[in-house]
């Protein structure tokens, strides 16, 4: 059955990013995301809470099964499994962890958790959707072009649903609550990166990112690798800088609407 086939039984076909198929793909998956947010965004803080505990299981079960079945058709196909590109180390994994957090913690771990959900786990999951990783290796409607699909799909959609429904307040101090989830990952990813050769949270050789690995391969020609993993690092701070000041500003922008319309109703009530 070709919909469960490995990527090895797919090479050399031509990717159809932002063809027929992917567009009505985004067509069907945006207007189903819209009906759900507008149905979302009057709902209580509880009803939210088990919103994301069950999503932090599908999510975790869904990356399970991904796991095993990429294990399984690796010895399939006669190779290892691919420990420098298969492990749940990328920064869109982090959502995996910070999910399971924010749904089933309290205090602080939970207020970090979201912080990151709305924040880099946004940004990653707008990106992941419209750039579709996985569509480079599979064709659209594949198990795994179709997991990469929604994985981001559901990382977008989660962080709009506490975005709407104010479950979470956004602050500056967001910002930096943000950045530990990435600080405690790539405790883990750095020694990954650096013994594999690969480029877990793009923090090895920015493959992907725009300028990066220029300036990881420049840096690494005089044996500074390390001061381009800092700064990859410490890149992520003003990117959930933008995020946070795109959330408040289209907040503001929303209230000051709402307010307006408010006034204009208010004005064209007849006076008693």
């Amino acid at each position: 059955m070709n919909f469960f086939k490995y990527k090895d039984d797919f090479i050399g076909f031509t990717p159809d990013t932002y063809g027929l198929a992917h567009i009505i793909l985004l067509i069907v998956t945006f207007s189903l995301l819209i009906t759900m947010l507008f149905v979302i965004r009057k709902r209580s803080e509880a009803w939210m809470t088990n919103f994301l505990k069950v999503m932090s299981i599908l999510v975790l079960v869904g990356e399970i099964v991904y796991e095993i079945w990429e294990g399984v058709e690796c010895t399939k196909h006669g190779h290892p499994f691919n420990f420098t590109g298969g492990l749940p180390l990328y920064t869109c994994s982090i959502y995996i962890y910070c999910l399971l957090i924010a749904g089933w913690a309290k205090g602080k771990a939970k207020e970090i958790s979201l912080a990151f959900l709305v924040t880099i786990g946004l940004l990653a999951g707008a990106t992941g959707v419209f750039t579709v990783n996985g569509f480079k290796f599979y064709p659209i409607f594949t198990y795994g072009a179709l997991y990469s699909y929604f994985f981001h799909y559901f990382m977008f959609f989660v962080a709009l649903a506490i975005i709407v429904s104010n479950y979470y307040k956004i602050t500056l101090k967001t910002v930096l609550l943000s950045f530990i989830p990435i600080v405690i990952m790539s405790i883990i990813v750095i020694p990954v990166d650096y013994i594999l050769k690969t480029d877990y949270m793009l923090l090895y050789a920015g493959d992907g990112a725009p300028l990066m690995p220029t300036i990881a391969n420049a840096l690494a020609s005089h044996g500074l690798r390390g001061i381009y993993t800092a700064i990859m690092l410490l890149f992520y701070i003003p990117l959930s800088l933008l995020m946070v000041g795109i959330i408040l500003g289209i907040k503001a922008l929303v209230g000051l609407i709402t307010k307006r319309r408010k006034e204009e109703r208010l004005e064209t009530q007849p006076q008693e």
